[in-house]
């Protein structure tokens, strides 16, 4: 399988993988960057704070439809809202 690489990008760049990424952020003699203790620590909280926003956004959604399928809120605009939410 080939990978089309364009002209103007040097392939040195255009083939980056994690682990060469992690190799150029991270310098044996002078211990791990900045960067690279930034994104551990964001590894850690990413998890629980996705699930998080998942549930807290579920839960959003199914108060959103249970307002808008109301008797008295019935409009296309509602319905179309409704079927967002879904």
């Amino acid at each position: 399988m080939t990978t089309y690489i364009p002209e103007e990008i040097e392939p040195s760049v255009a083939m980056l993988n994690s682990s060469t990424t992690v190799a150029m952020l991270s310098n044996p003699t002078e211990g791990p960057t900045d960067l690279m203790l930034a994104m551990n620590e964001y590894g850690k909280v990413h998890g629980p704070l996705a699930l998080t926003v998942c549930i807290f956004g579920i839960i959003l959604n199914i108060i959103s439809i249970a307002v808008l399928s109301d008797k008295e809120m019935v409009s296309s605009v509602n319905r179309l809202l409704q079927a967002i939410g879904m």
